[in-house]
C-alpha cells in the first residue's frame, strides 16, 4: 500500500519544483553577476569582449539594470567610434578633393 497520501504527495511535488525553481534563479543570477564582473573588466578598454559579455547578460536578464547600464555604454561607444570614423573619411576625402584641385 502506498504510504504518501494523494494531498502528500502533491505537496511535496510543489515543494520540490519549488526548490528547482529557486535553485535555478539564483544559478542565473550569478551567471549574470559574473557576466557582468567581466564586463566591467573589458570596459573600454577591449570593448569587443565587454560587448561580447553584455549580449550574453543581455540574453539572460534583458530587465537587469546593470546590464541595460552597459549595453548603453558599449553601444553609445560603438556609435561614436562610427560616427568619427565617417569624420575622418570626410576629412580624408575633402583632403584629396582639394589636392586634385590644385593639381
Amino acid at each position: 500500500m502506498n504510504v504518501l497520501t494523494l494531498p502528500l504527495r502533491m505537496s511535496v511535488i510543489t515543494i520540490a519544483l519549488v526548490l528547482s525553481s529557486s535553485l535555478h534563479a539564483n544559478t542565473q543570477e550569478a551567471s549574470v553577476e559574473s557576466l557582468i564582473e567581466n564586463i566591467e573588466t573589458h570596459f573600454p578598454d577591449f570593448l569587443g569582449d565587454a560587448e561580447n559579455y553584455m549580449e550574453q547578460a543581455l540574453e539572460l536578464a534583458p530587465d537587469n539594470p546593470k546590464v541595460n547600464y552597459y549595453c548603453g555604454m558599449i553601444y553609445g561607444l560603438r556609435a561614436s567610434e562610427g560616427f568619427m570614423a565617417e569624420e575622418h573619411g570626410q576629412a580624408n576625402d575633402r583632403a584629396l578633393h582639394d589636392l586634385l584641385a590644385a593639381l
